[in-house]
């Protein structure tokens, strides 16, 4: 049995793989460079992986080996082209080397892969790169990869219902209503209160897989209302449905329109028959607060 252990050993390697891979972890861990370096030389000849040579790659650049580190992590790029961690770390080695056009292209790659633009600007490593005038473009391209939204212009359809508005059927107020962006302009959220003290809140967003807005609409009252519909020049229609505490579903519209003294004319219509007809239930003039 003993010797079928330890040919098994030699043939696959697999009872000493496993310690030495943790133990390059740990010195990894610890940043013991020069351990981390010779251990995951042997882990990356039987595995030789992107997230391994990356490893090997940082710990070289730890040691200030930075042709090694090149070599080790654009190995690991031909491996996994888009790494943005690989990429960014690569051109902190090519930095080094003062090689920095071919920096400036692998910032780029992590940039628009998904590198947080707070690194880019915070990264102790870049300091030298941060003087060149290229590197607020590669600062916008990164904010335009993670911020889809706010670049966007389907997300900024609706905007013209932002804002912080006071609610009239006719000349009585009767709520106060405030819609802000949220999550980077995904999203408009709504908070409102009447003066009967009834309130609620909206979320409401572009959805990029049906092409439409979509609204969930809750009040204290137990109502929850779902819409969805095209919101464009100045004007929405969402329609769905409104579901009473009861249970009970209501066939719903509303309608948005922007007029042109900066007001937003709010419709609430209800059918009883499927959508045949339809019965306005209130409507609303949003003026901005104080106006």
């Amino acid at each position: 049995m003993y010797r079928l252990f330890a040919a098994l050993v030699v043939l696959t390697g697999t009872v000493s793989a496993a310690p030495v891979t943790d133990d390059a972890a740990t010195a990894f861990s610890q940043q013991d460079w020069a351990r981390a370096a010779q251990l995951y030389e042997q882990v990356v000849r039987d595995q030789p992986t992107t997230p391994n040579l990356w490893r090997l790659g940082r710990a070289y650049l730890g040691l200030e080996r930075y042709r090694d580190s090149k070599r080790a992590l654009l190995r690991a790029l031909s491996l996994t082209p888009n790494d943005p961690q690989t990429a960014f770390t690569l051109a902190t080695a090519l930095d080094h080397l003062h090689e920095e056009d071919a920096a400036f292209k692998y910032l780029d790659i992590a940039a628009t892969q998904g590198l947080m633009p707070q690194m880019l600007e915070t990264h102790p490593a870049l300091g030298h790169l941060r003087k060149d005038p290229r590197f607020a473009g590669v600062v916008l391209r990164a904010d335009k990869a993670i911020h889809v939204c706010k670049y966007d212009e389907r997300y900024r359809a609706f905007d013209f219902w932002k804002g912080e508005w006071d609610g009239y059927t006719g000349s009585q107020k009767v709520l106060r209503d405030v819609i802000a962006a949220e999550t980077e302009g995904c999203a408009l959220r709504e908070e409102w209160e009447g003066t009967d003290g009834g309130h609620g809140r909206s979320e409401t967003y572009f959805n990029p897989k049906t092409k439409r807005w979509e609204q969930l609409w809750v009040d204290a009252g137990g109502n929850v209302v779902k819409l969805s519909g095209n919101v464009g020049d100045g004007e929405a229609k969402l329609e769905g449905e409104n579901i009473d505490p009861t249970g009970v579903v209501h066939a719903m519209r509303q309608t948005w329109e922007a007029t042109k003294d900066g007001h937003v004319l709010r419709k609430f219509e209800q059918s009883e028959d499927g959508g045949r007809t339809w019965n306005l239930v209130m409507q609303l003039e949003l003026k901005r607060g104080g106006a």
